[in-house]
């Protein structure tokens, strides 16, 4: 089974349930990124990023999110990080 894949900006993404990073040599790697739908389905989200700096980790994520009008905090980001 395939999983829709929505971008991190679309209105009917409700939350993110899963962030995974994986440690690089000066840098996260994005690996694997997962949410829910308004409907209750679970679908793989698309993010502006593929790296992510192990300094100012938050600050990243955050000033990519503001750029494309996304409340960051609201999605459940930070609570769906996994190392």
């Amino acid at each position: 089974m395939t999983l829709p894949l929505v971008k991190w900006d679309n209105p009917d993404l409700a939350r993110i349930t899963v962030l995974q990073l994986v440690k690089s040599l000066d840098c996260y790697r994005v690996a694997y990124c997962s949410g829910e739908n308004r409907a209750g389905e679970k679908v793989l989200v698309l993010l502006p990023f593929v790296r992510i700096p192990r300094r100012g980790l938050r600050r990243y994520i955050v000033s990519f999110a503001k750029r494309a009008g996304v409340y960051a905090e609201g999605l459940g980001i930070f609570e769906a990080l996994e190392f």
